[in-house]
């Protein structure tokens, strides 16, 4: 114990003395180029590069030349519906795909990790049609899915993507459009982006309900 101890004390010591490196801002041109980046991917699907060997090279998926068109509908349709809805990503992850309507989405948020609450969100159509391919895919090639995306923490219900597999397609797009870490933890996550739009829409005239 007292040897693990001293290691401890030299391990803060010496993180004491390590001049913190400034977290690289993110700036509004960055992700306007990610989110451009990945609708010329979905325009011309023959140059999409392997995101996943971007991101984790050592992955199995990062074997093949191209990512496949199934996964860049995904990448697209919850980097969107993060944004769009604020939400975290085990949220957004549990979209029911019943719960996806043409100009509307519902997913539960959690309450006090006791309850979850059903939460509407009416999005513009121009975004809806980002979402849509996905959804139609799922609906073809796995009927049998509840969730949009992935199964939950508690492995309850079907879903169509692994949330590793989502996670690895984010952090590659990122990656590839230039952006660092959203956090200092080096993570890439779109969650860590949702206040930048609130902020869009505050500054283009939104409504505080908007916001909300």
């Amino acid at each position: 114990i007292v040897i693990d101890f001293k290691k401890d004390i030299r391990r803060f010591r010496k993180k004491l003395r390590e001049p913190e490196q400034p977290q690289p801002e993110i700036t509004d041109d960055k992700l306007v180029d990610w989110l451009n980046l990945i609708e010329e991917w979905y325009l011309k699907p023959e140059q999409i590069p392997n995101i996943v060997a971007v991101s984790s090279p050592g992955c199995s998926l990062a074997k093949s030349k191209r990512t496949s068109d199934a996964h860049l509908l995904a990448l697209r349709a919850f980097v969107w519906l993060t944004l769009s809805q604020g939400g975290r990503a085990d949220e957004i992850r549990r979209t029911r795909i019943s719960q996806i309507y043409s100009d509307s989405v519902t997913r539960e948020i959690m309450k006090m990790r006791t309850y979850t609450e059903p939460i509407k969100t009416t999005l513009p159509k121009w975004m809806m049609s980002r979402v849509e391919p996905y959804v139609q895919h799922c609906r073809a090639k796995h009927p049998n899915a509840i969730f949009l995306f992935s199964e939950s923490e508690g492995r309850t219900g079907r879903g169509t993507i692994a949330a590793s597999t989502l996670n690895k397609l984010v952090k590659g797009s990122m990656m590839l459009a230039g952006l660092g870490p959203t956090t200092k933890g080096g993570y890439y996550r779109v969650h860590d982006l949702r206040k930048v739009w609130a902020r869009w829409i505050n500054q283009n005239g939104g409504s505080i309900e908007e916001v909300s």
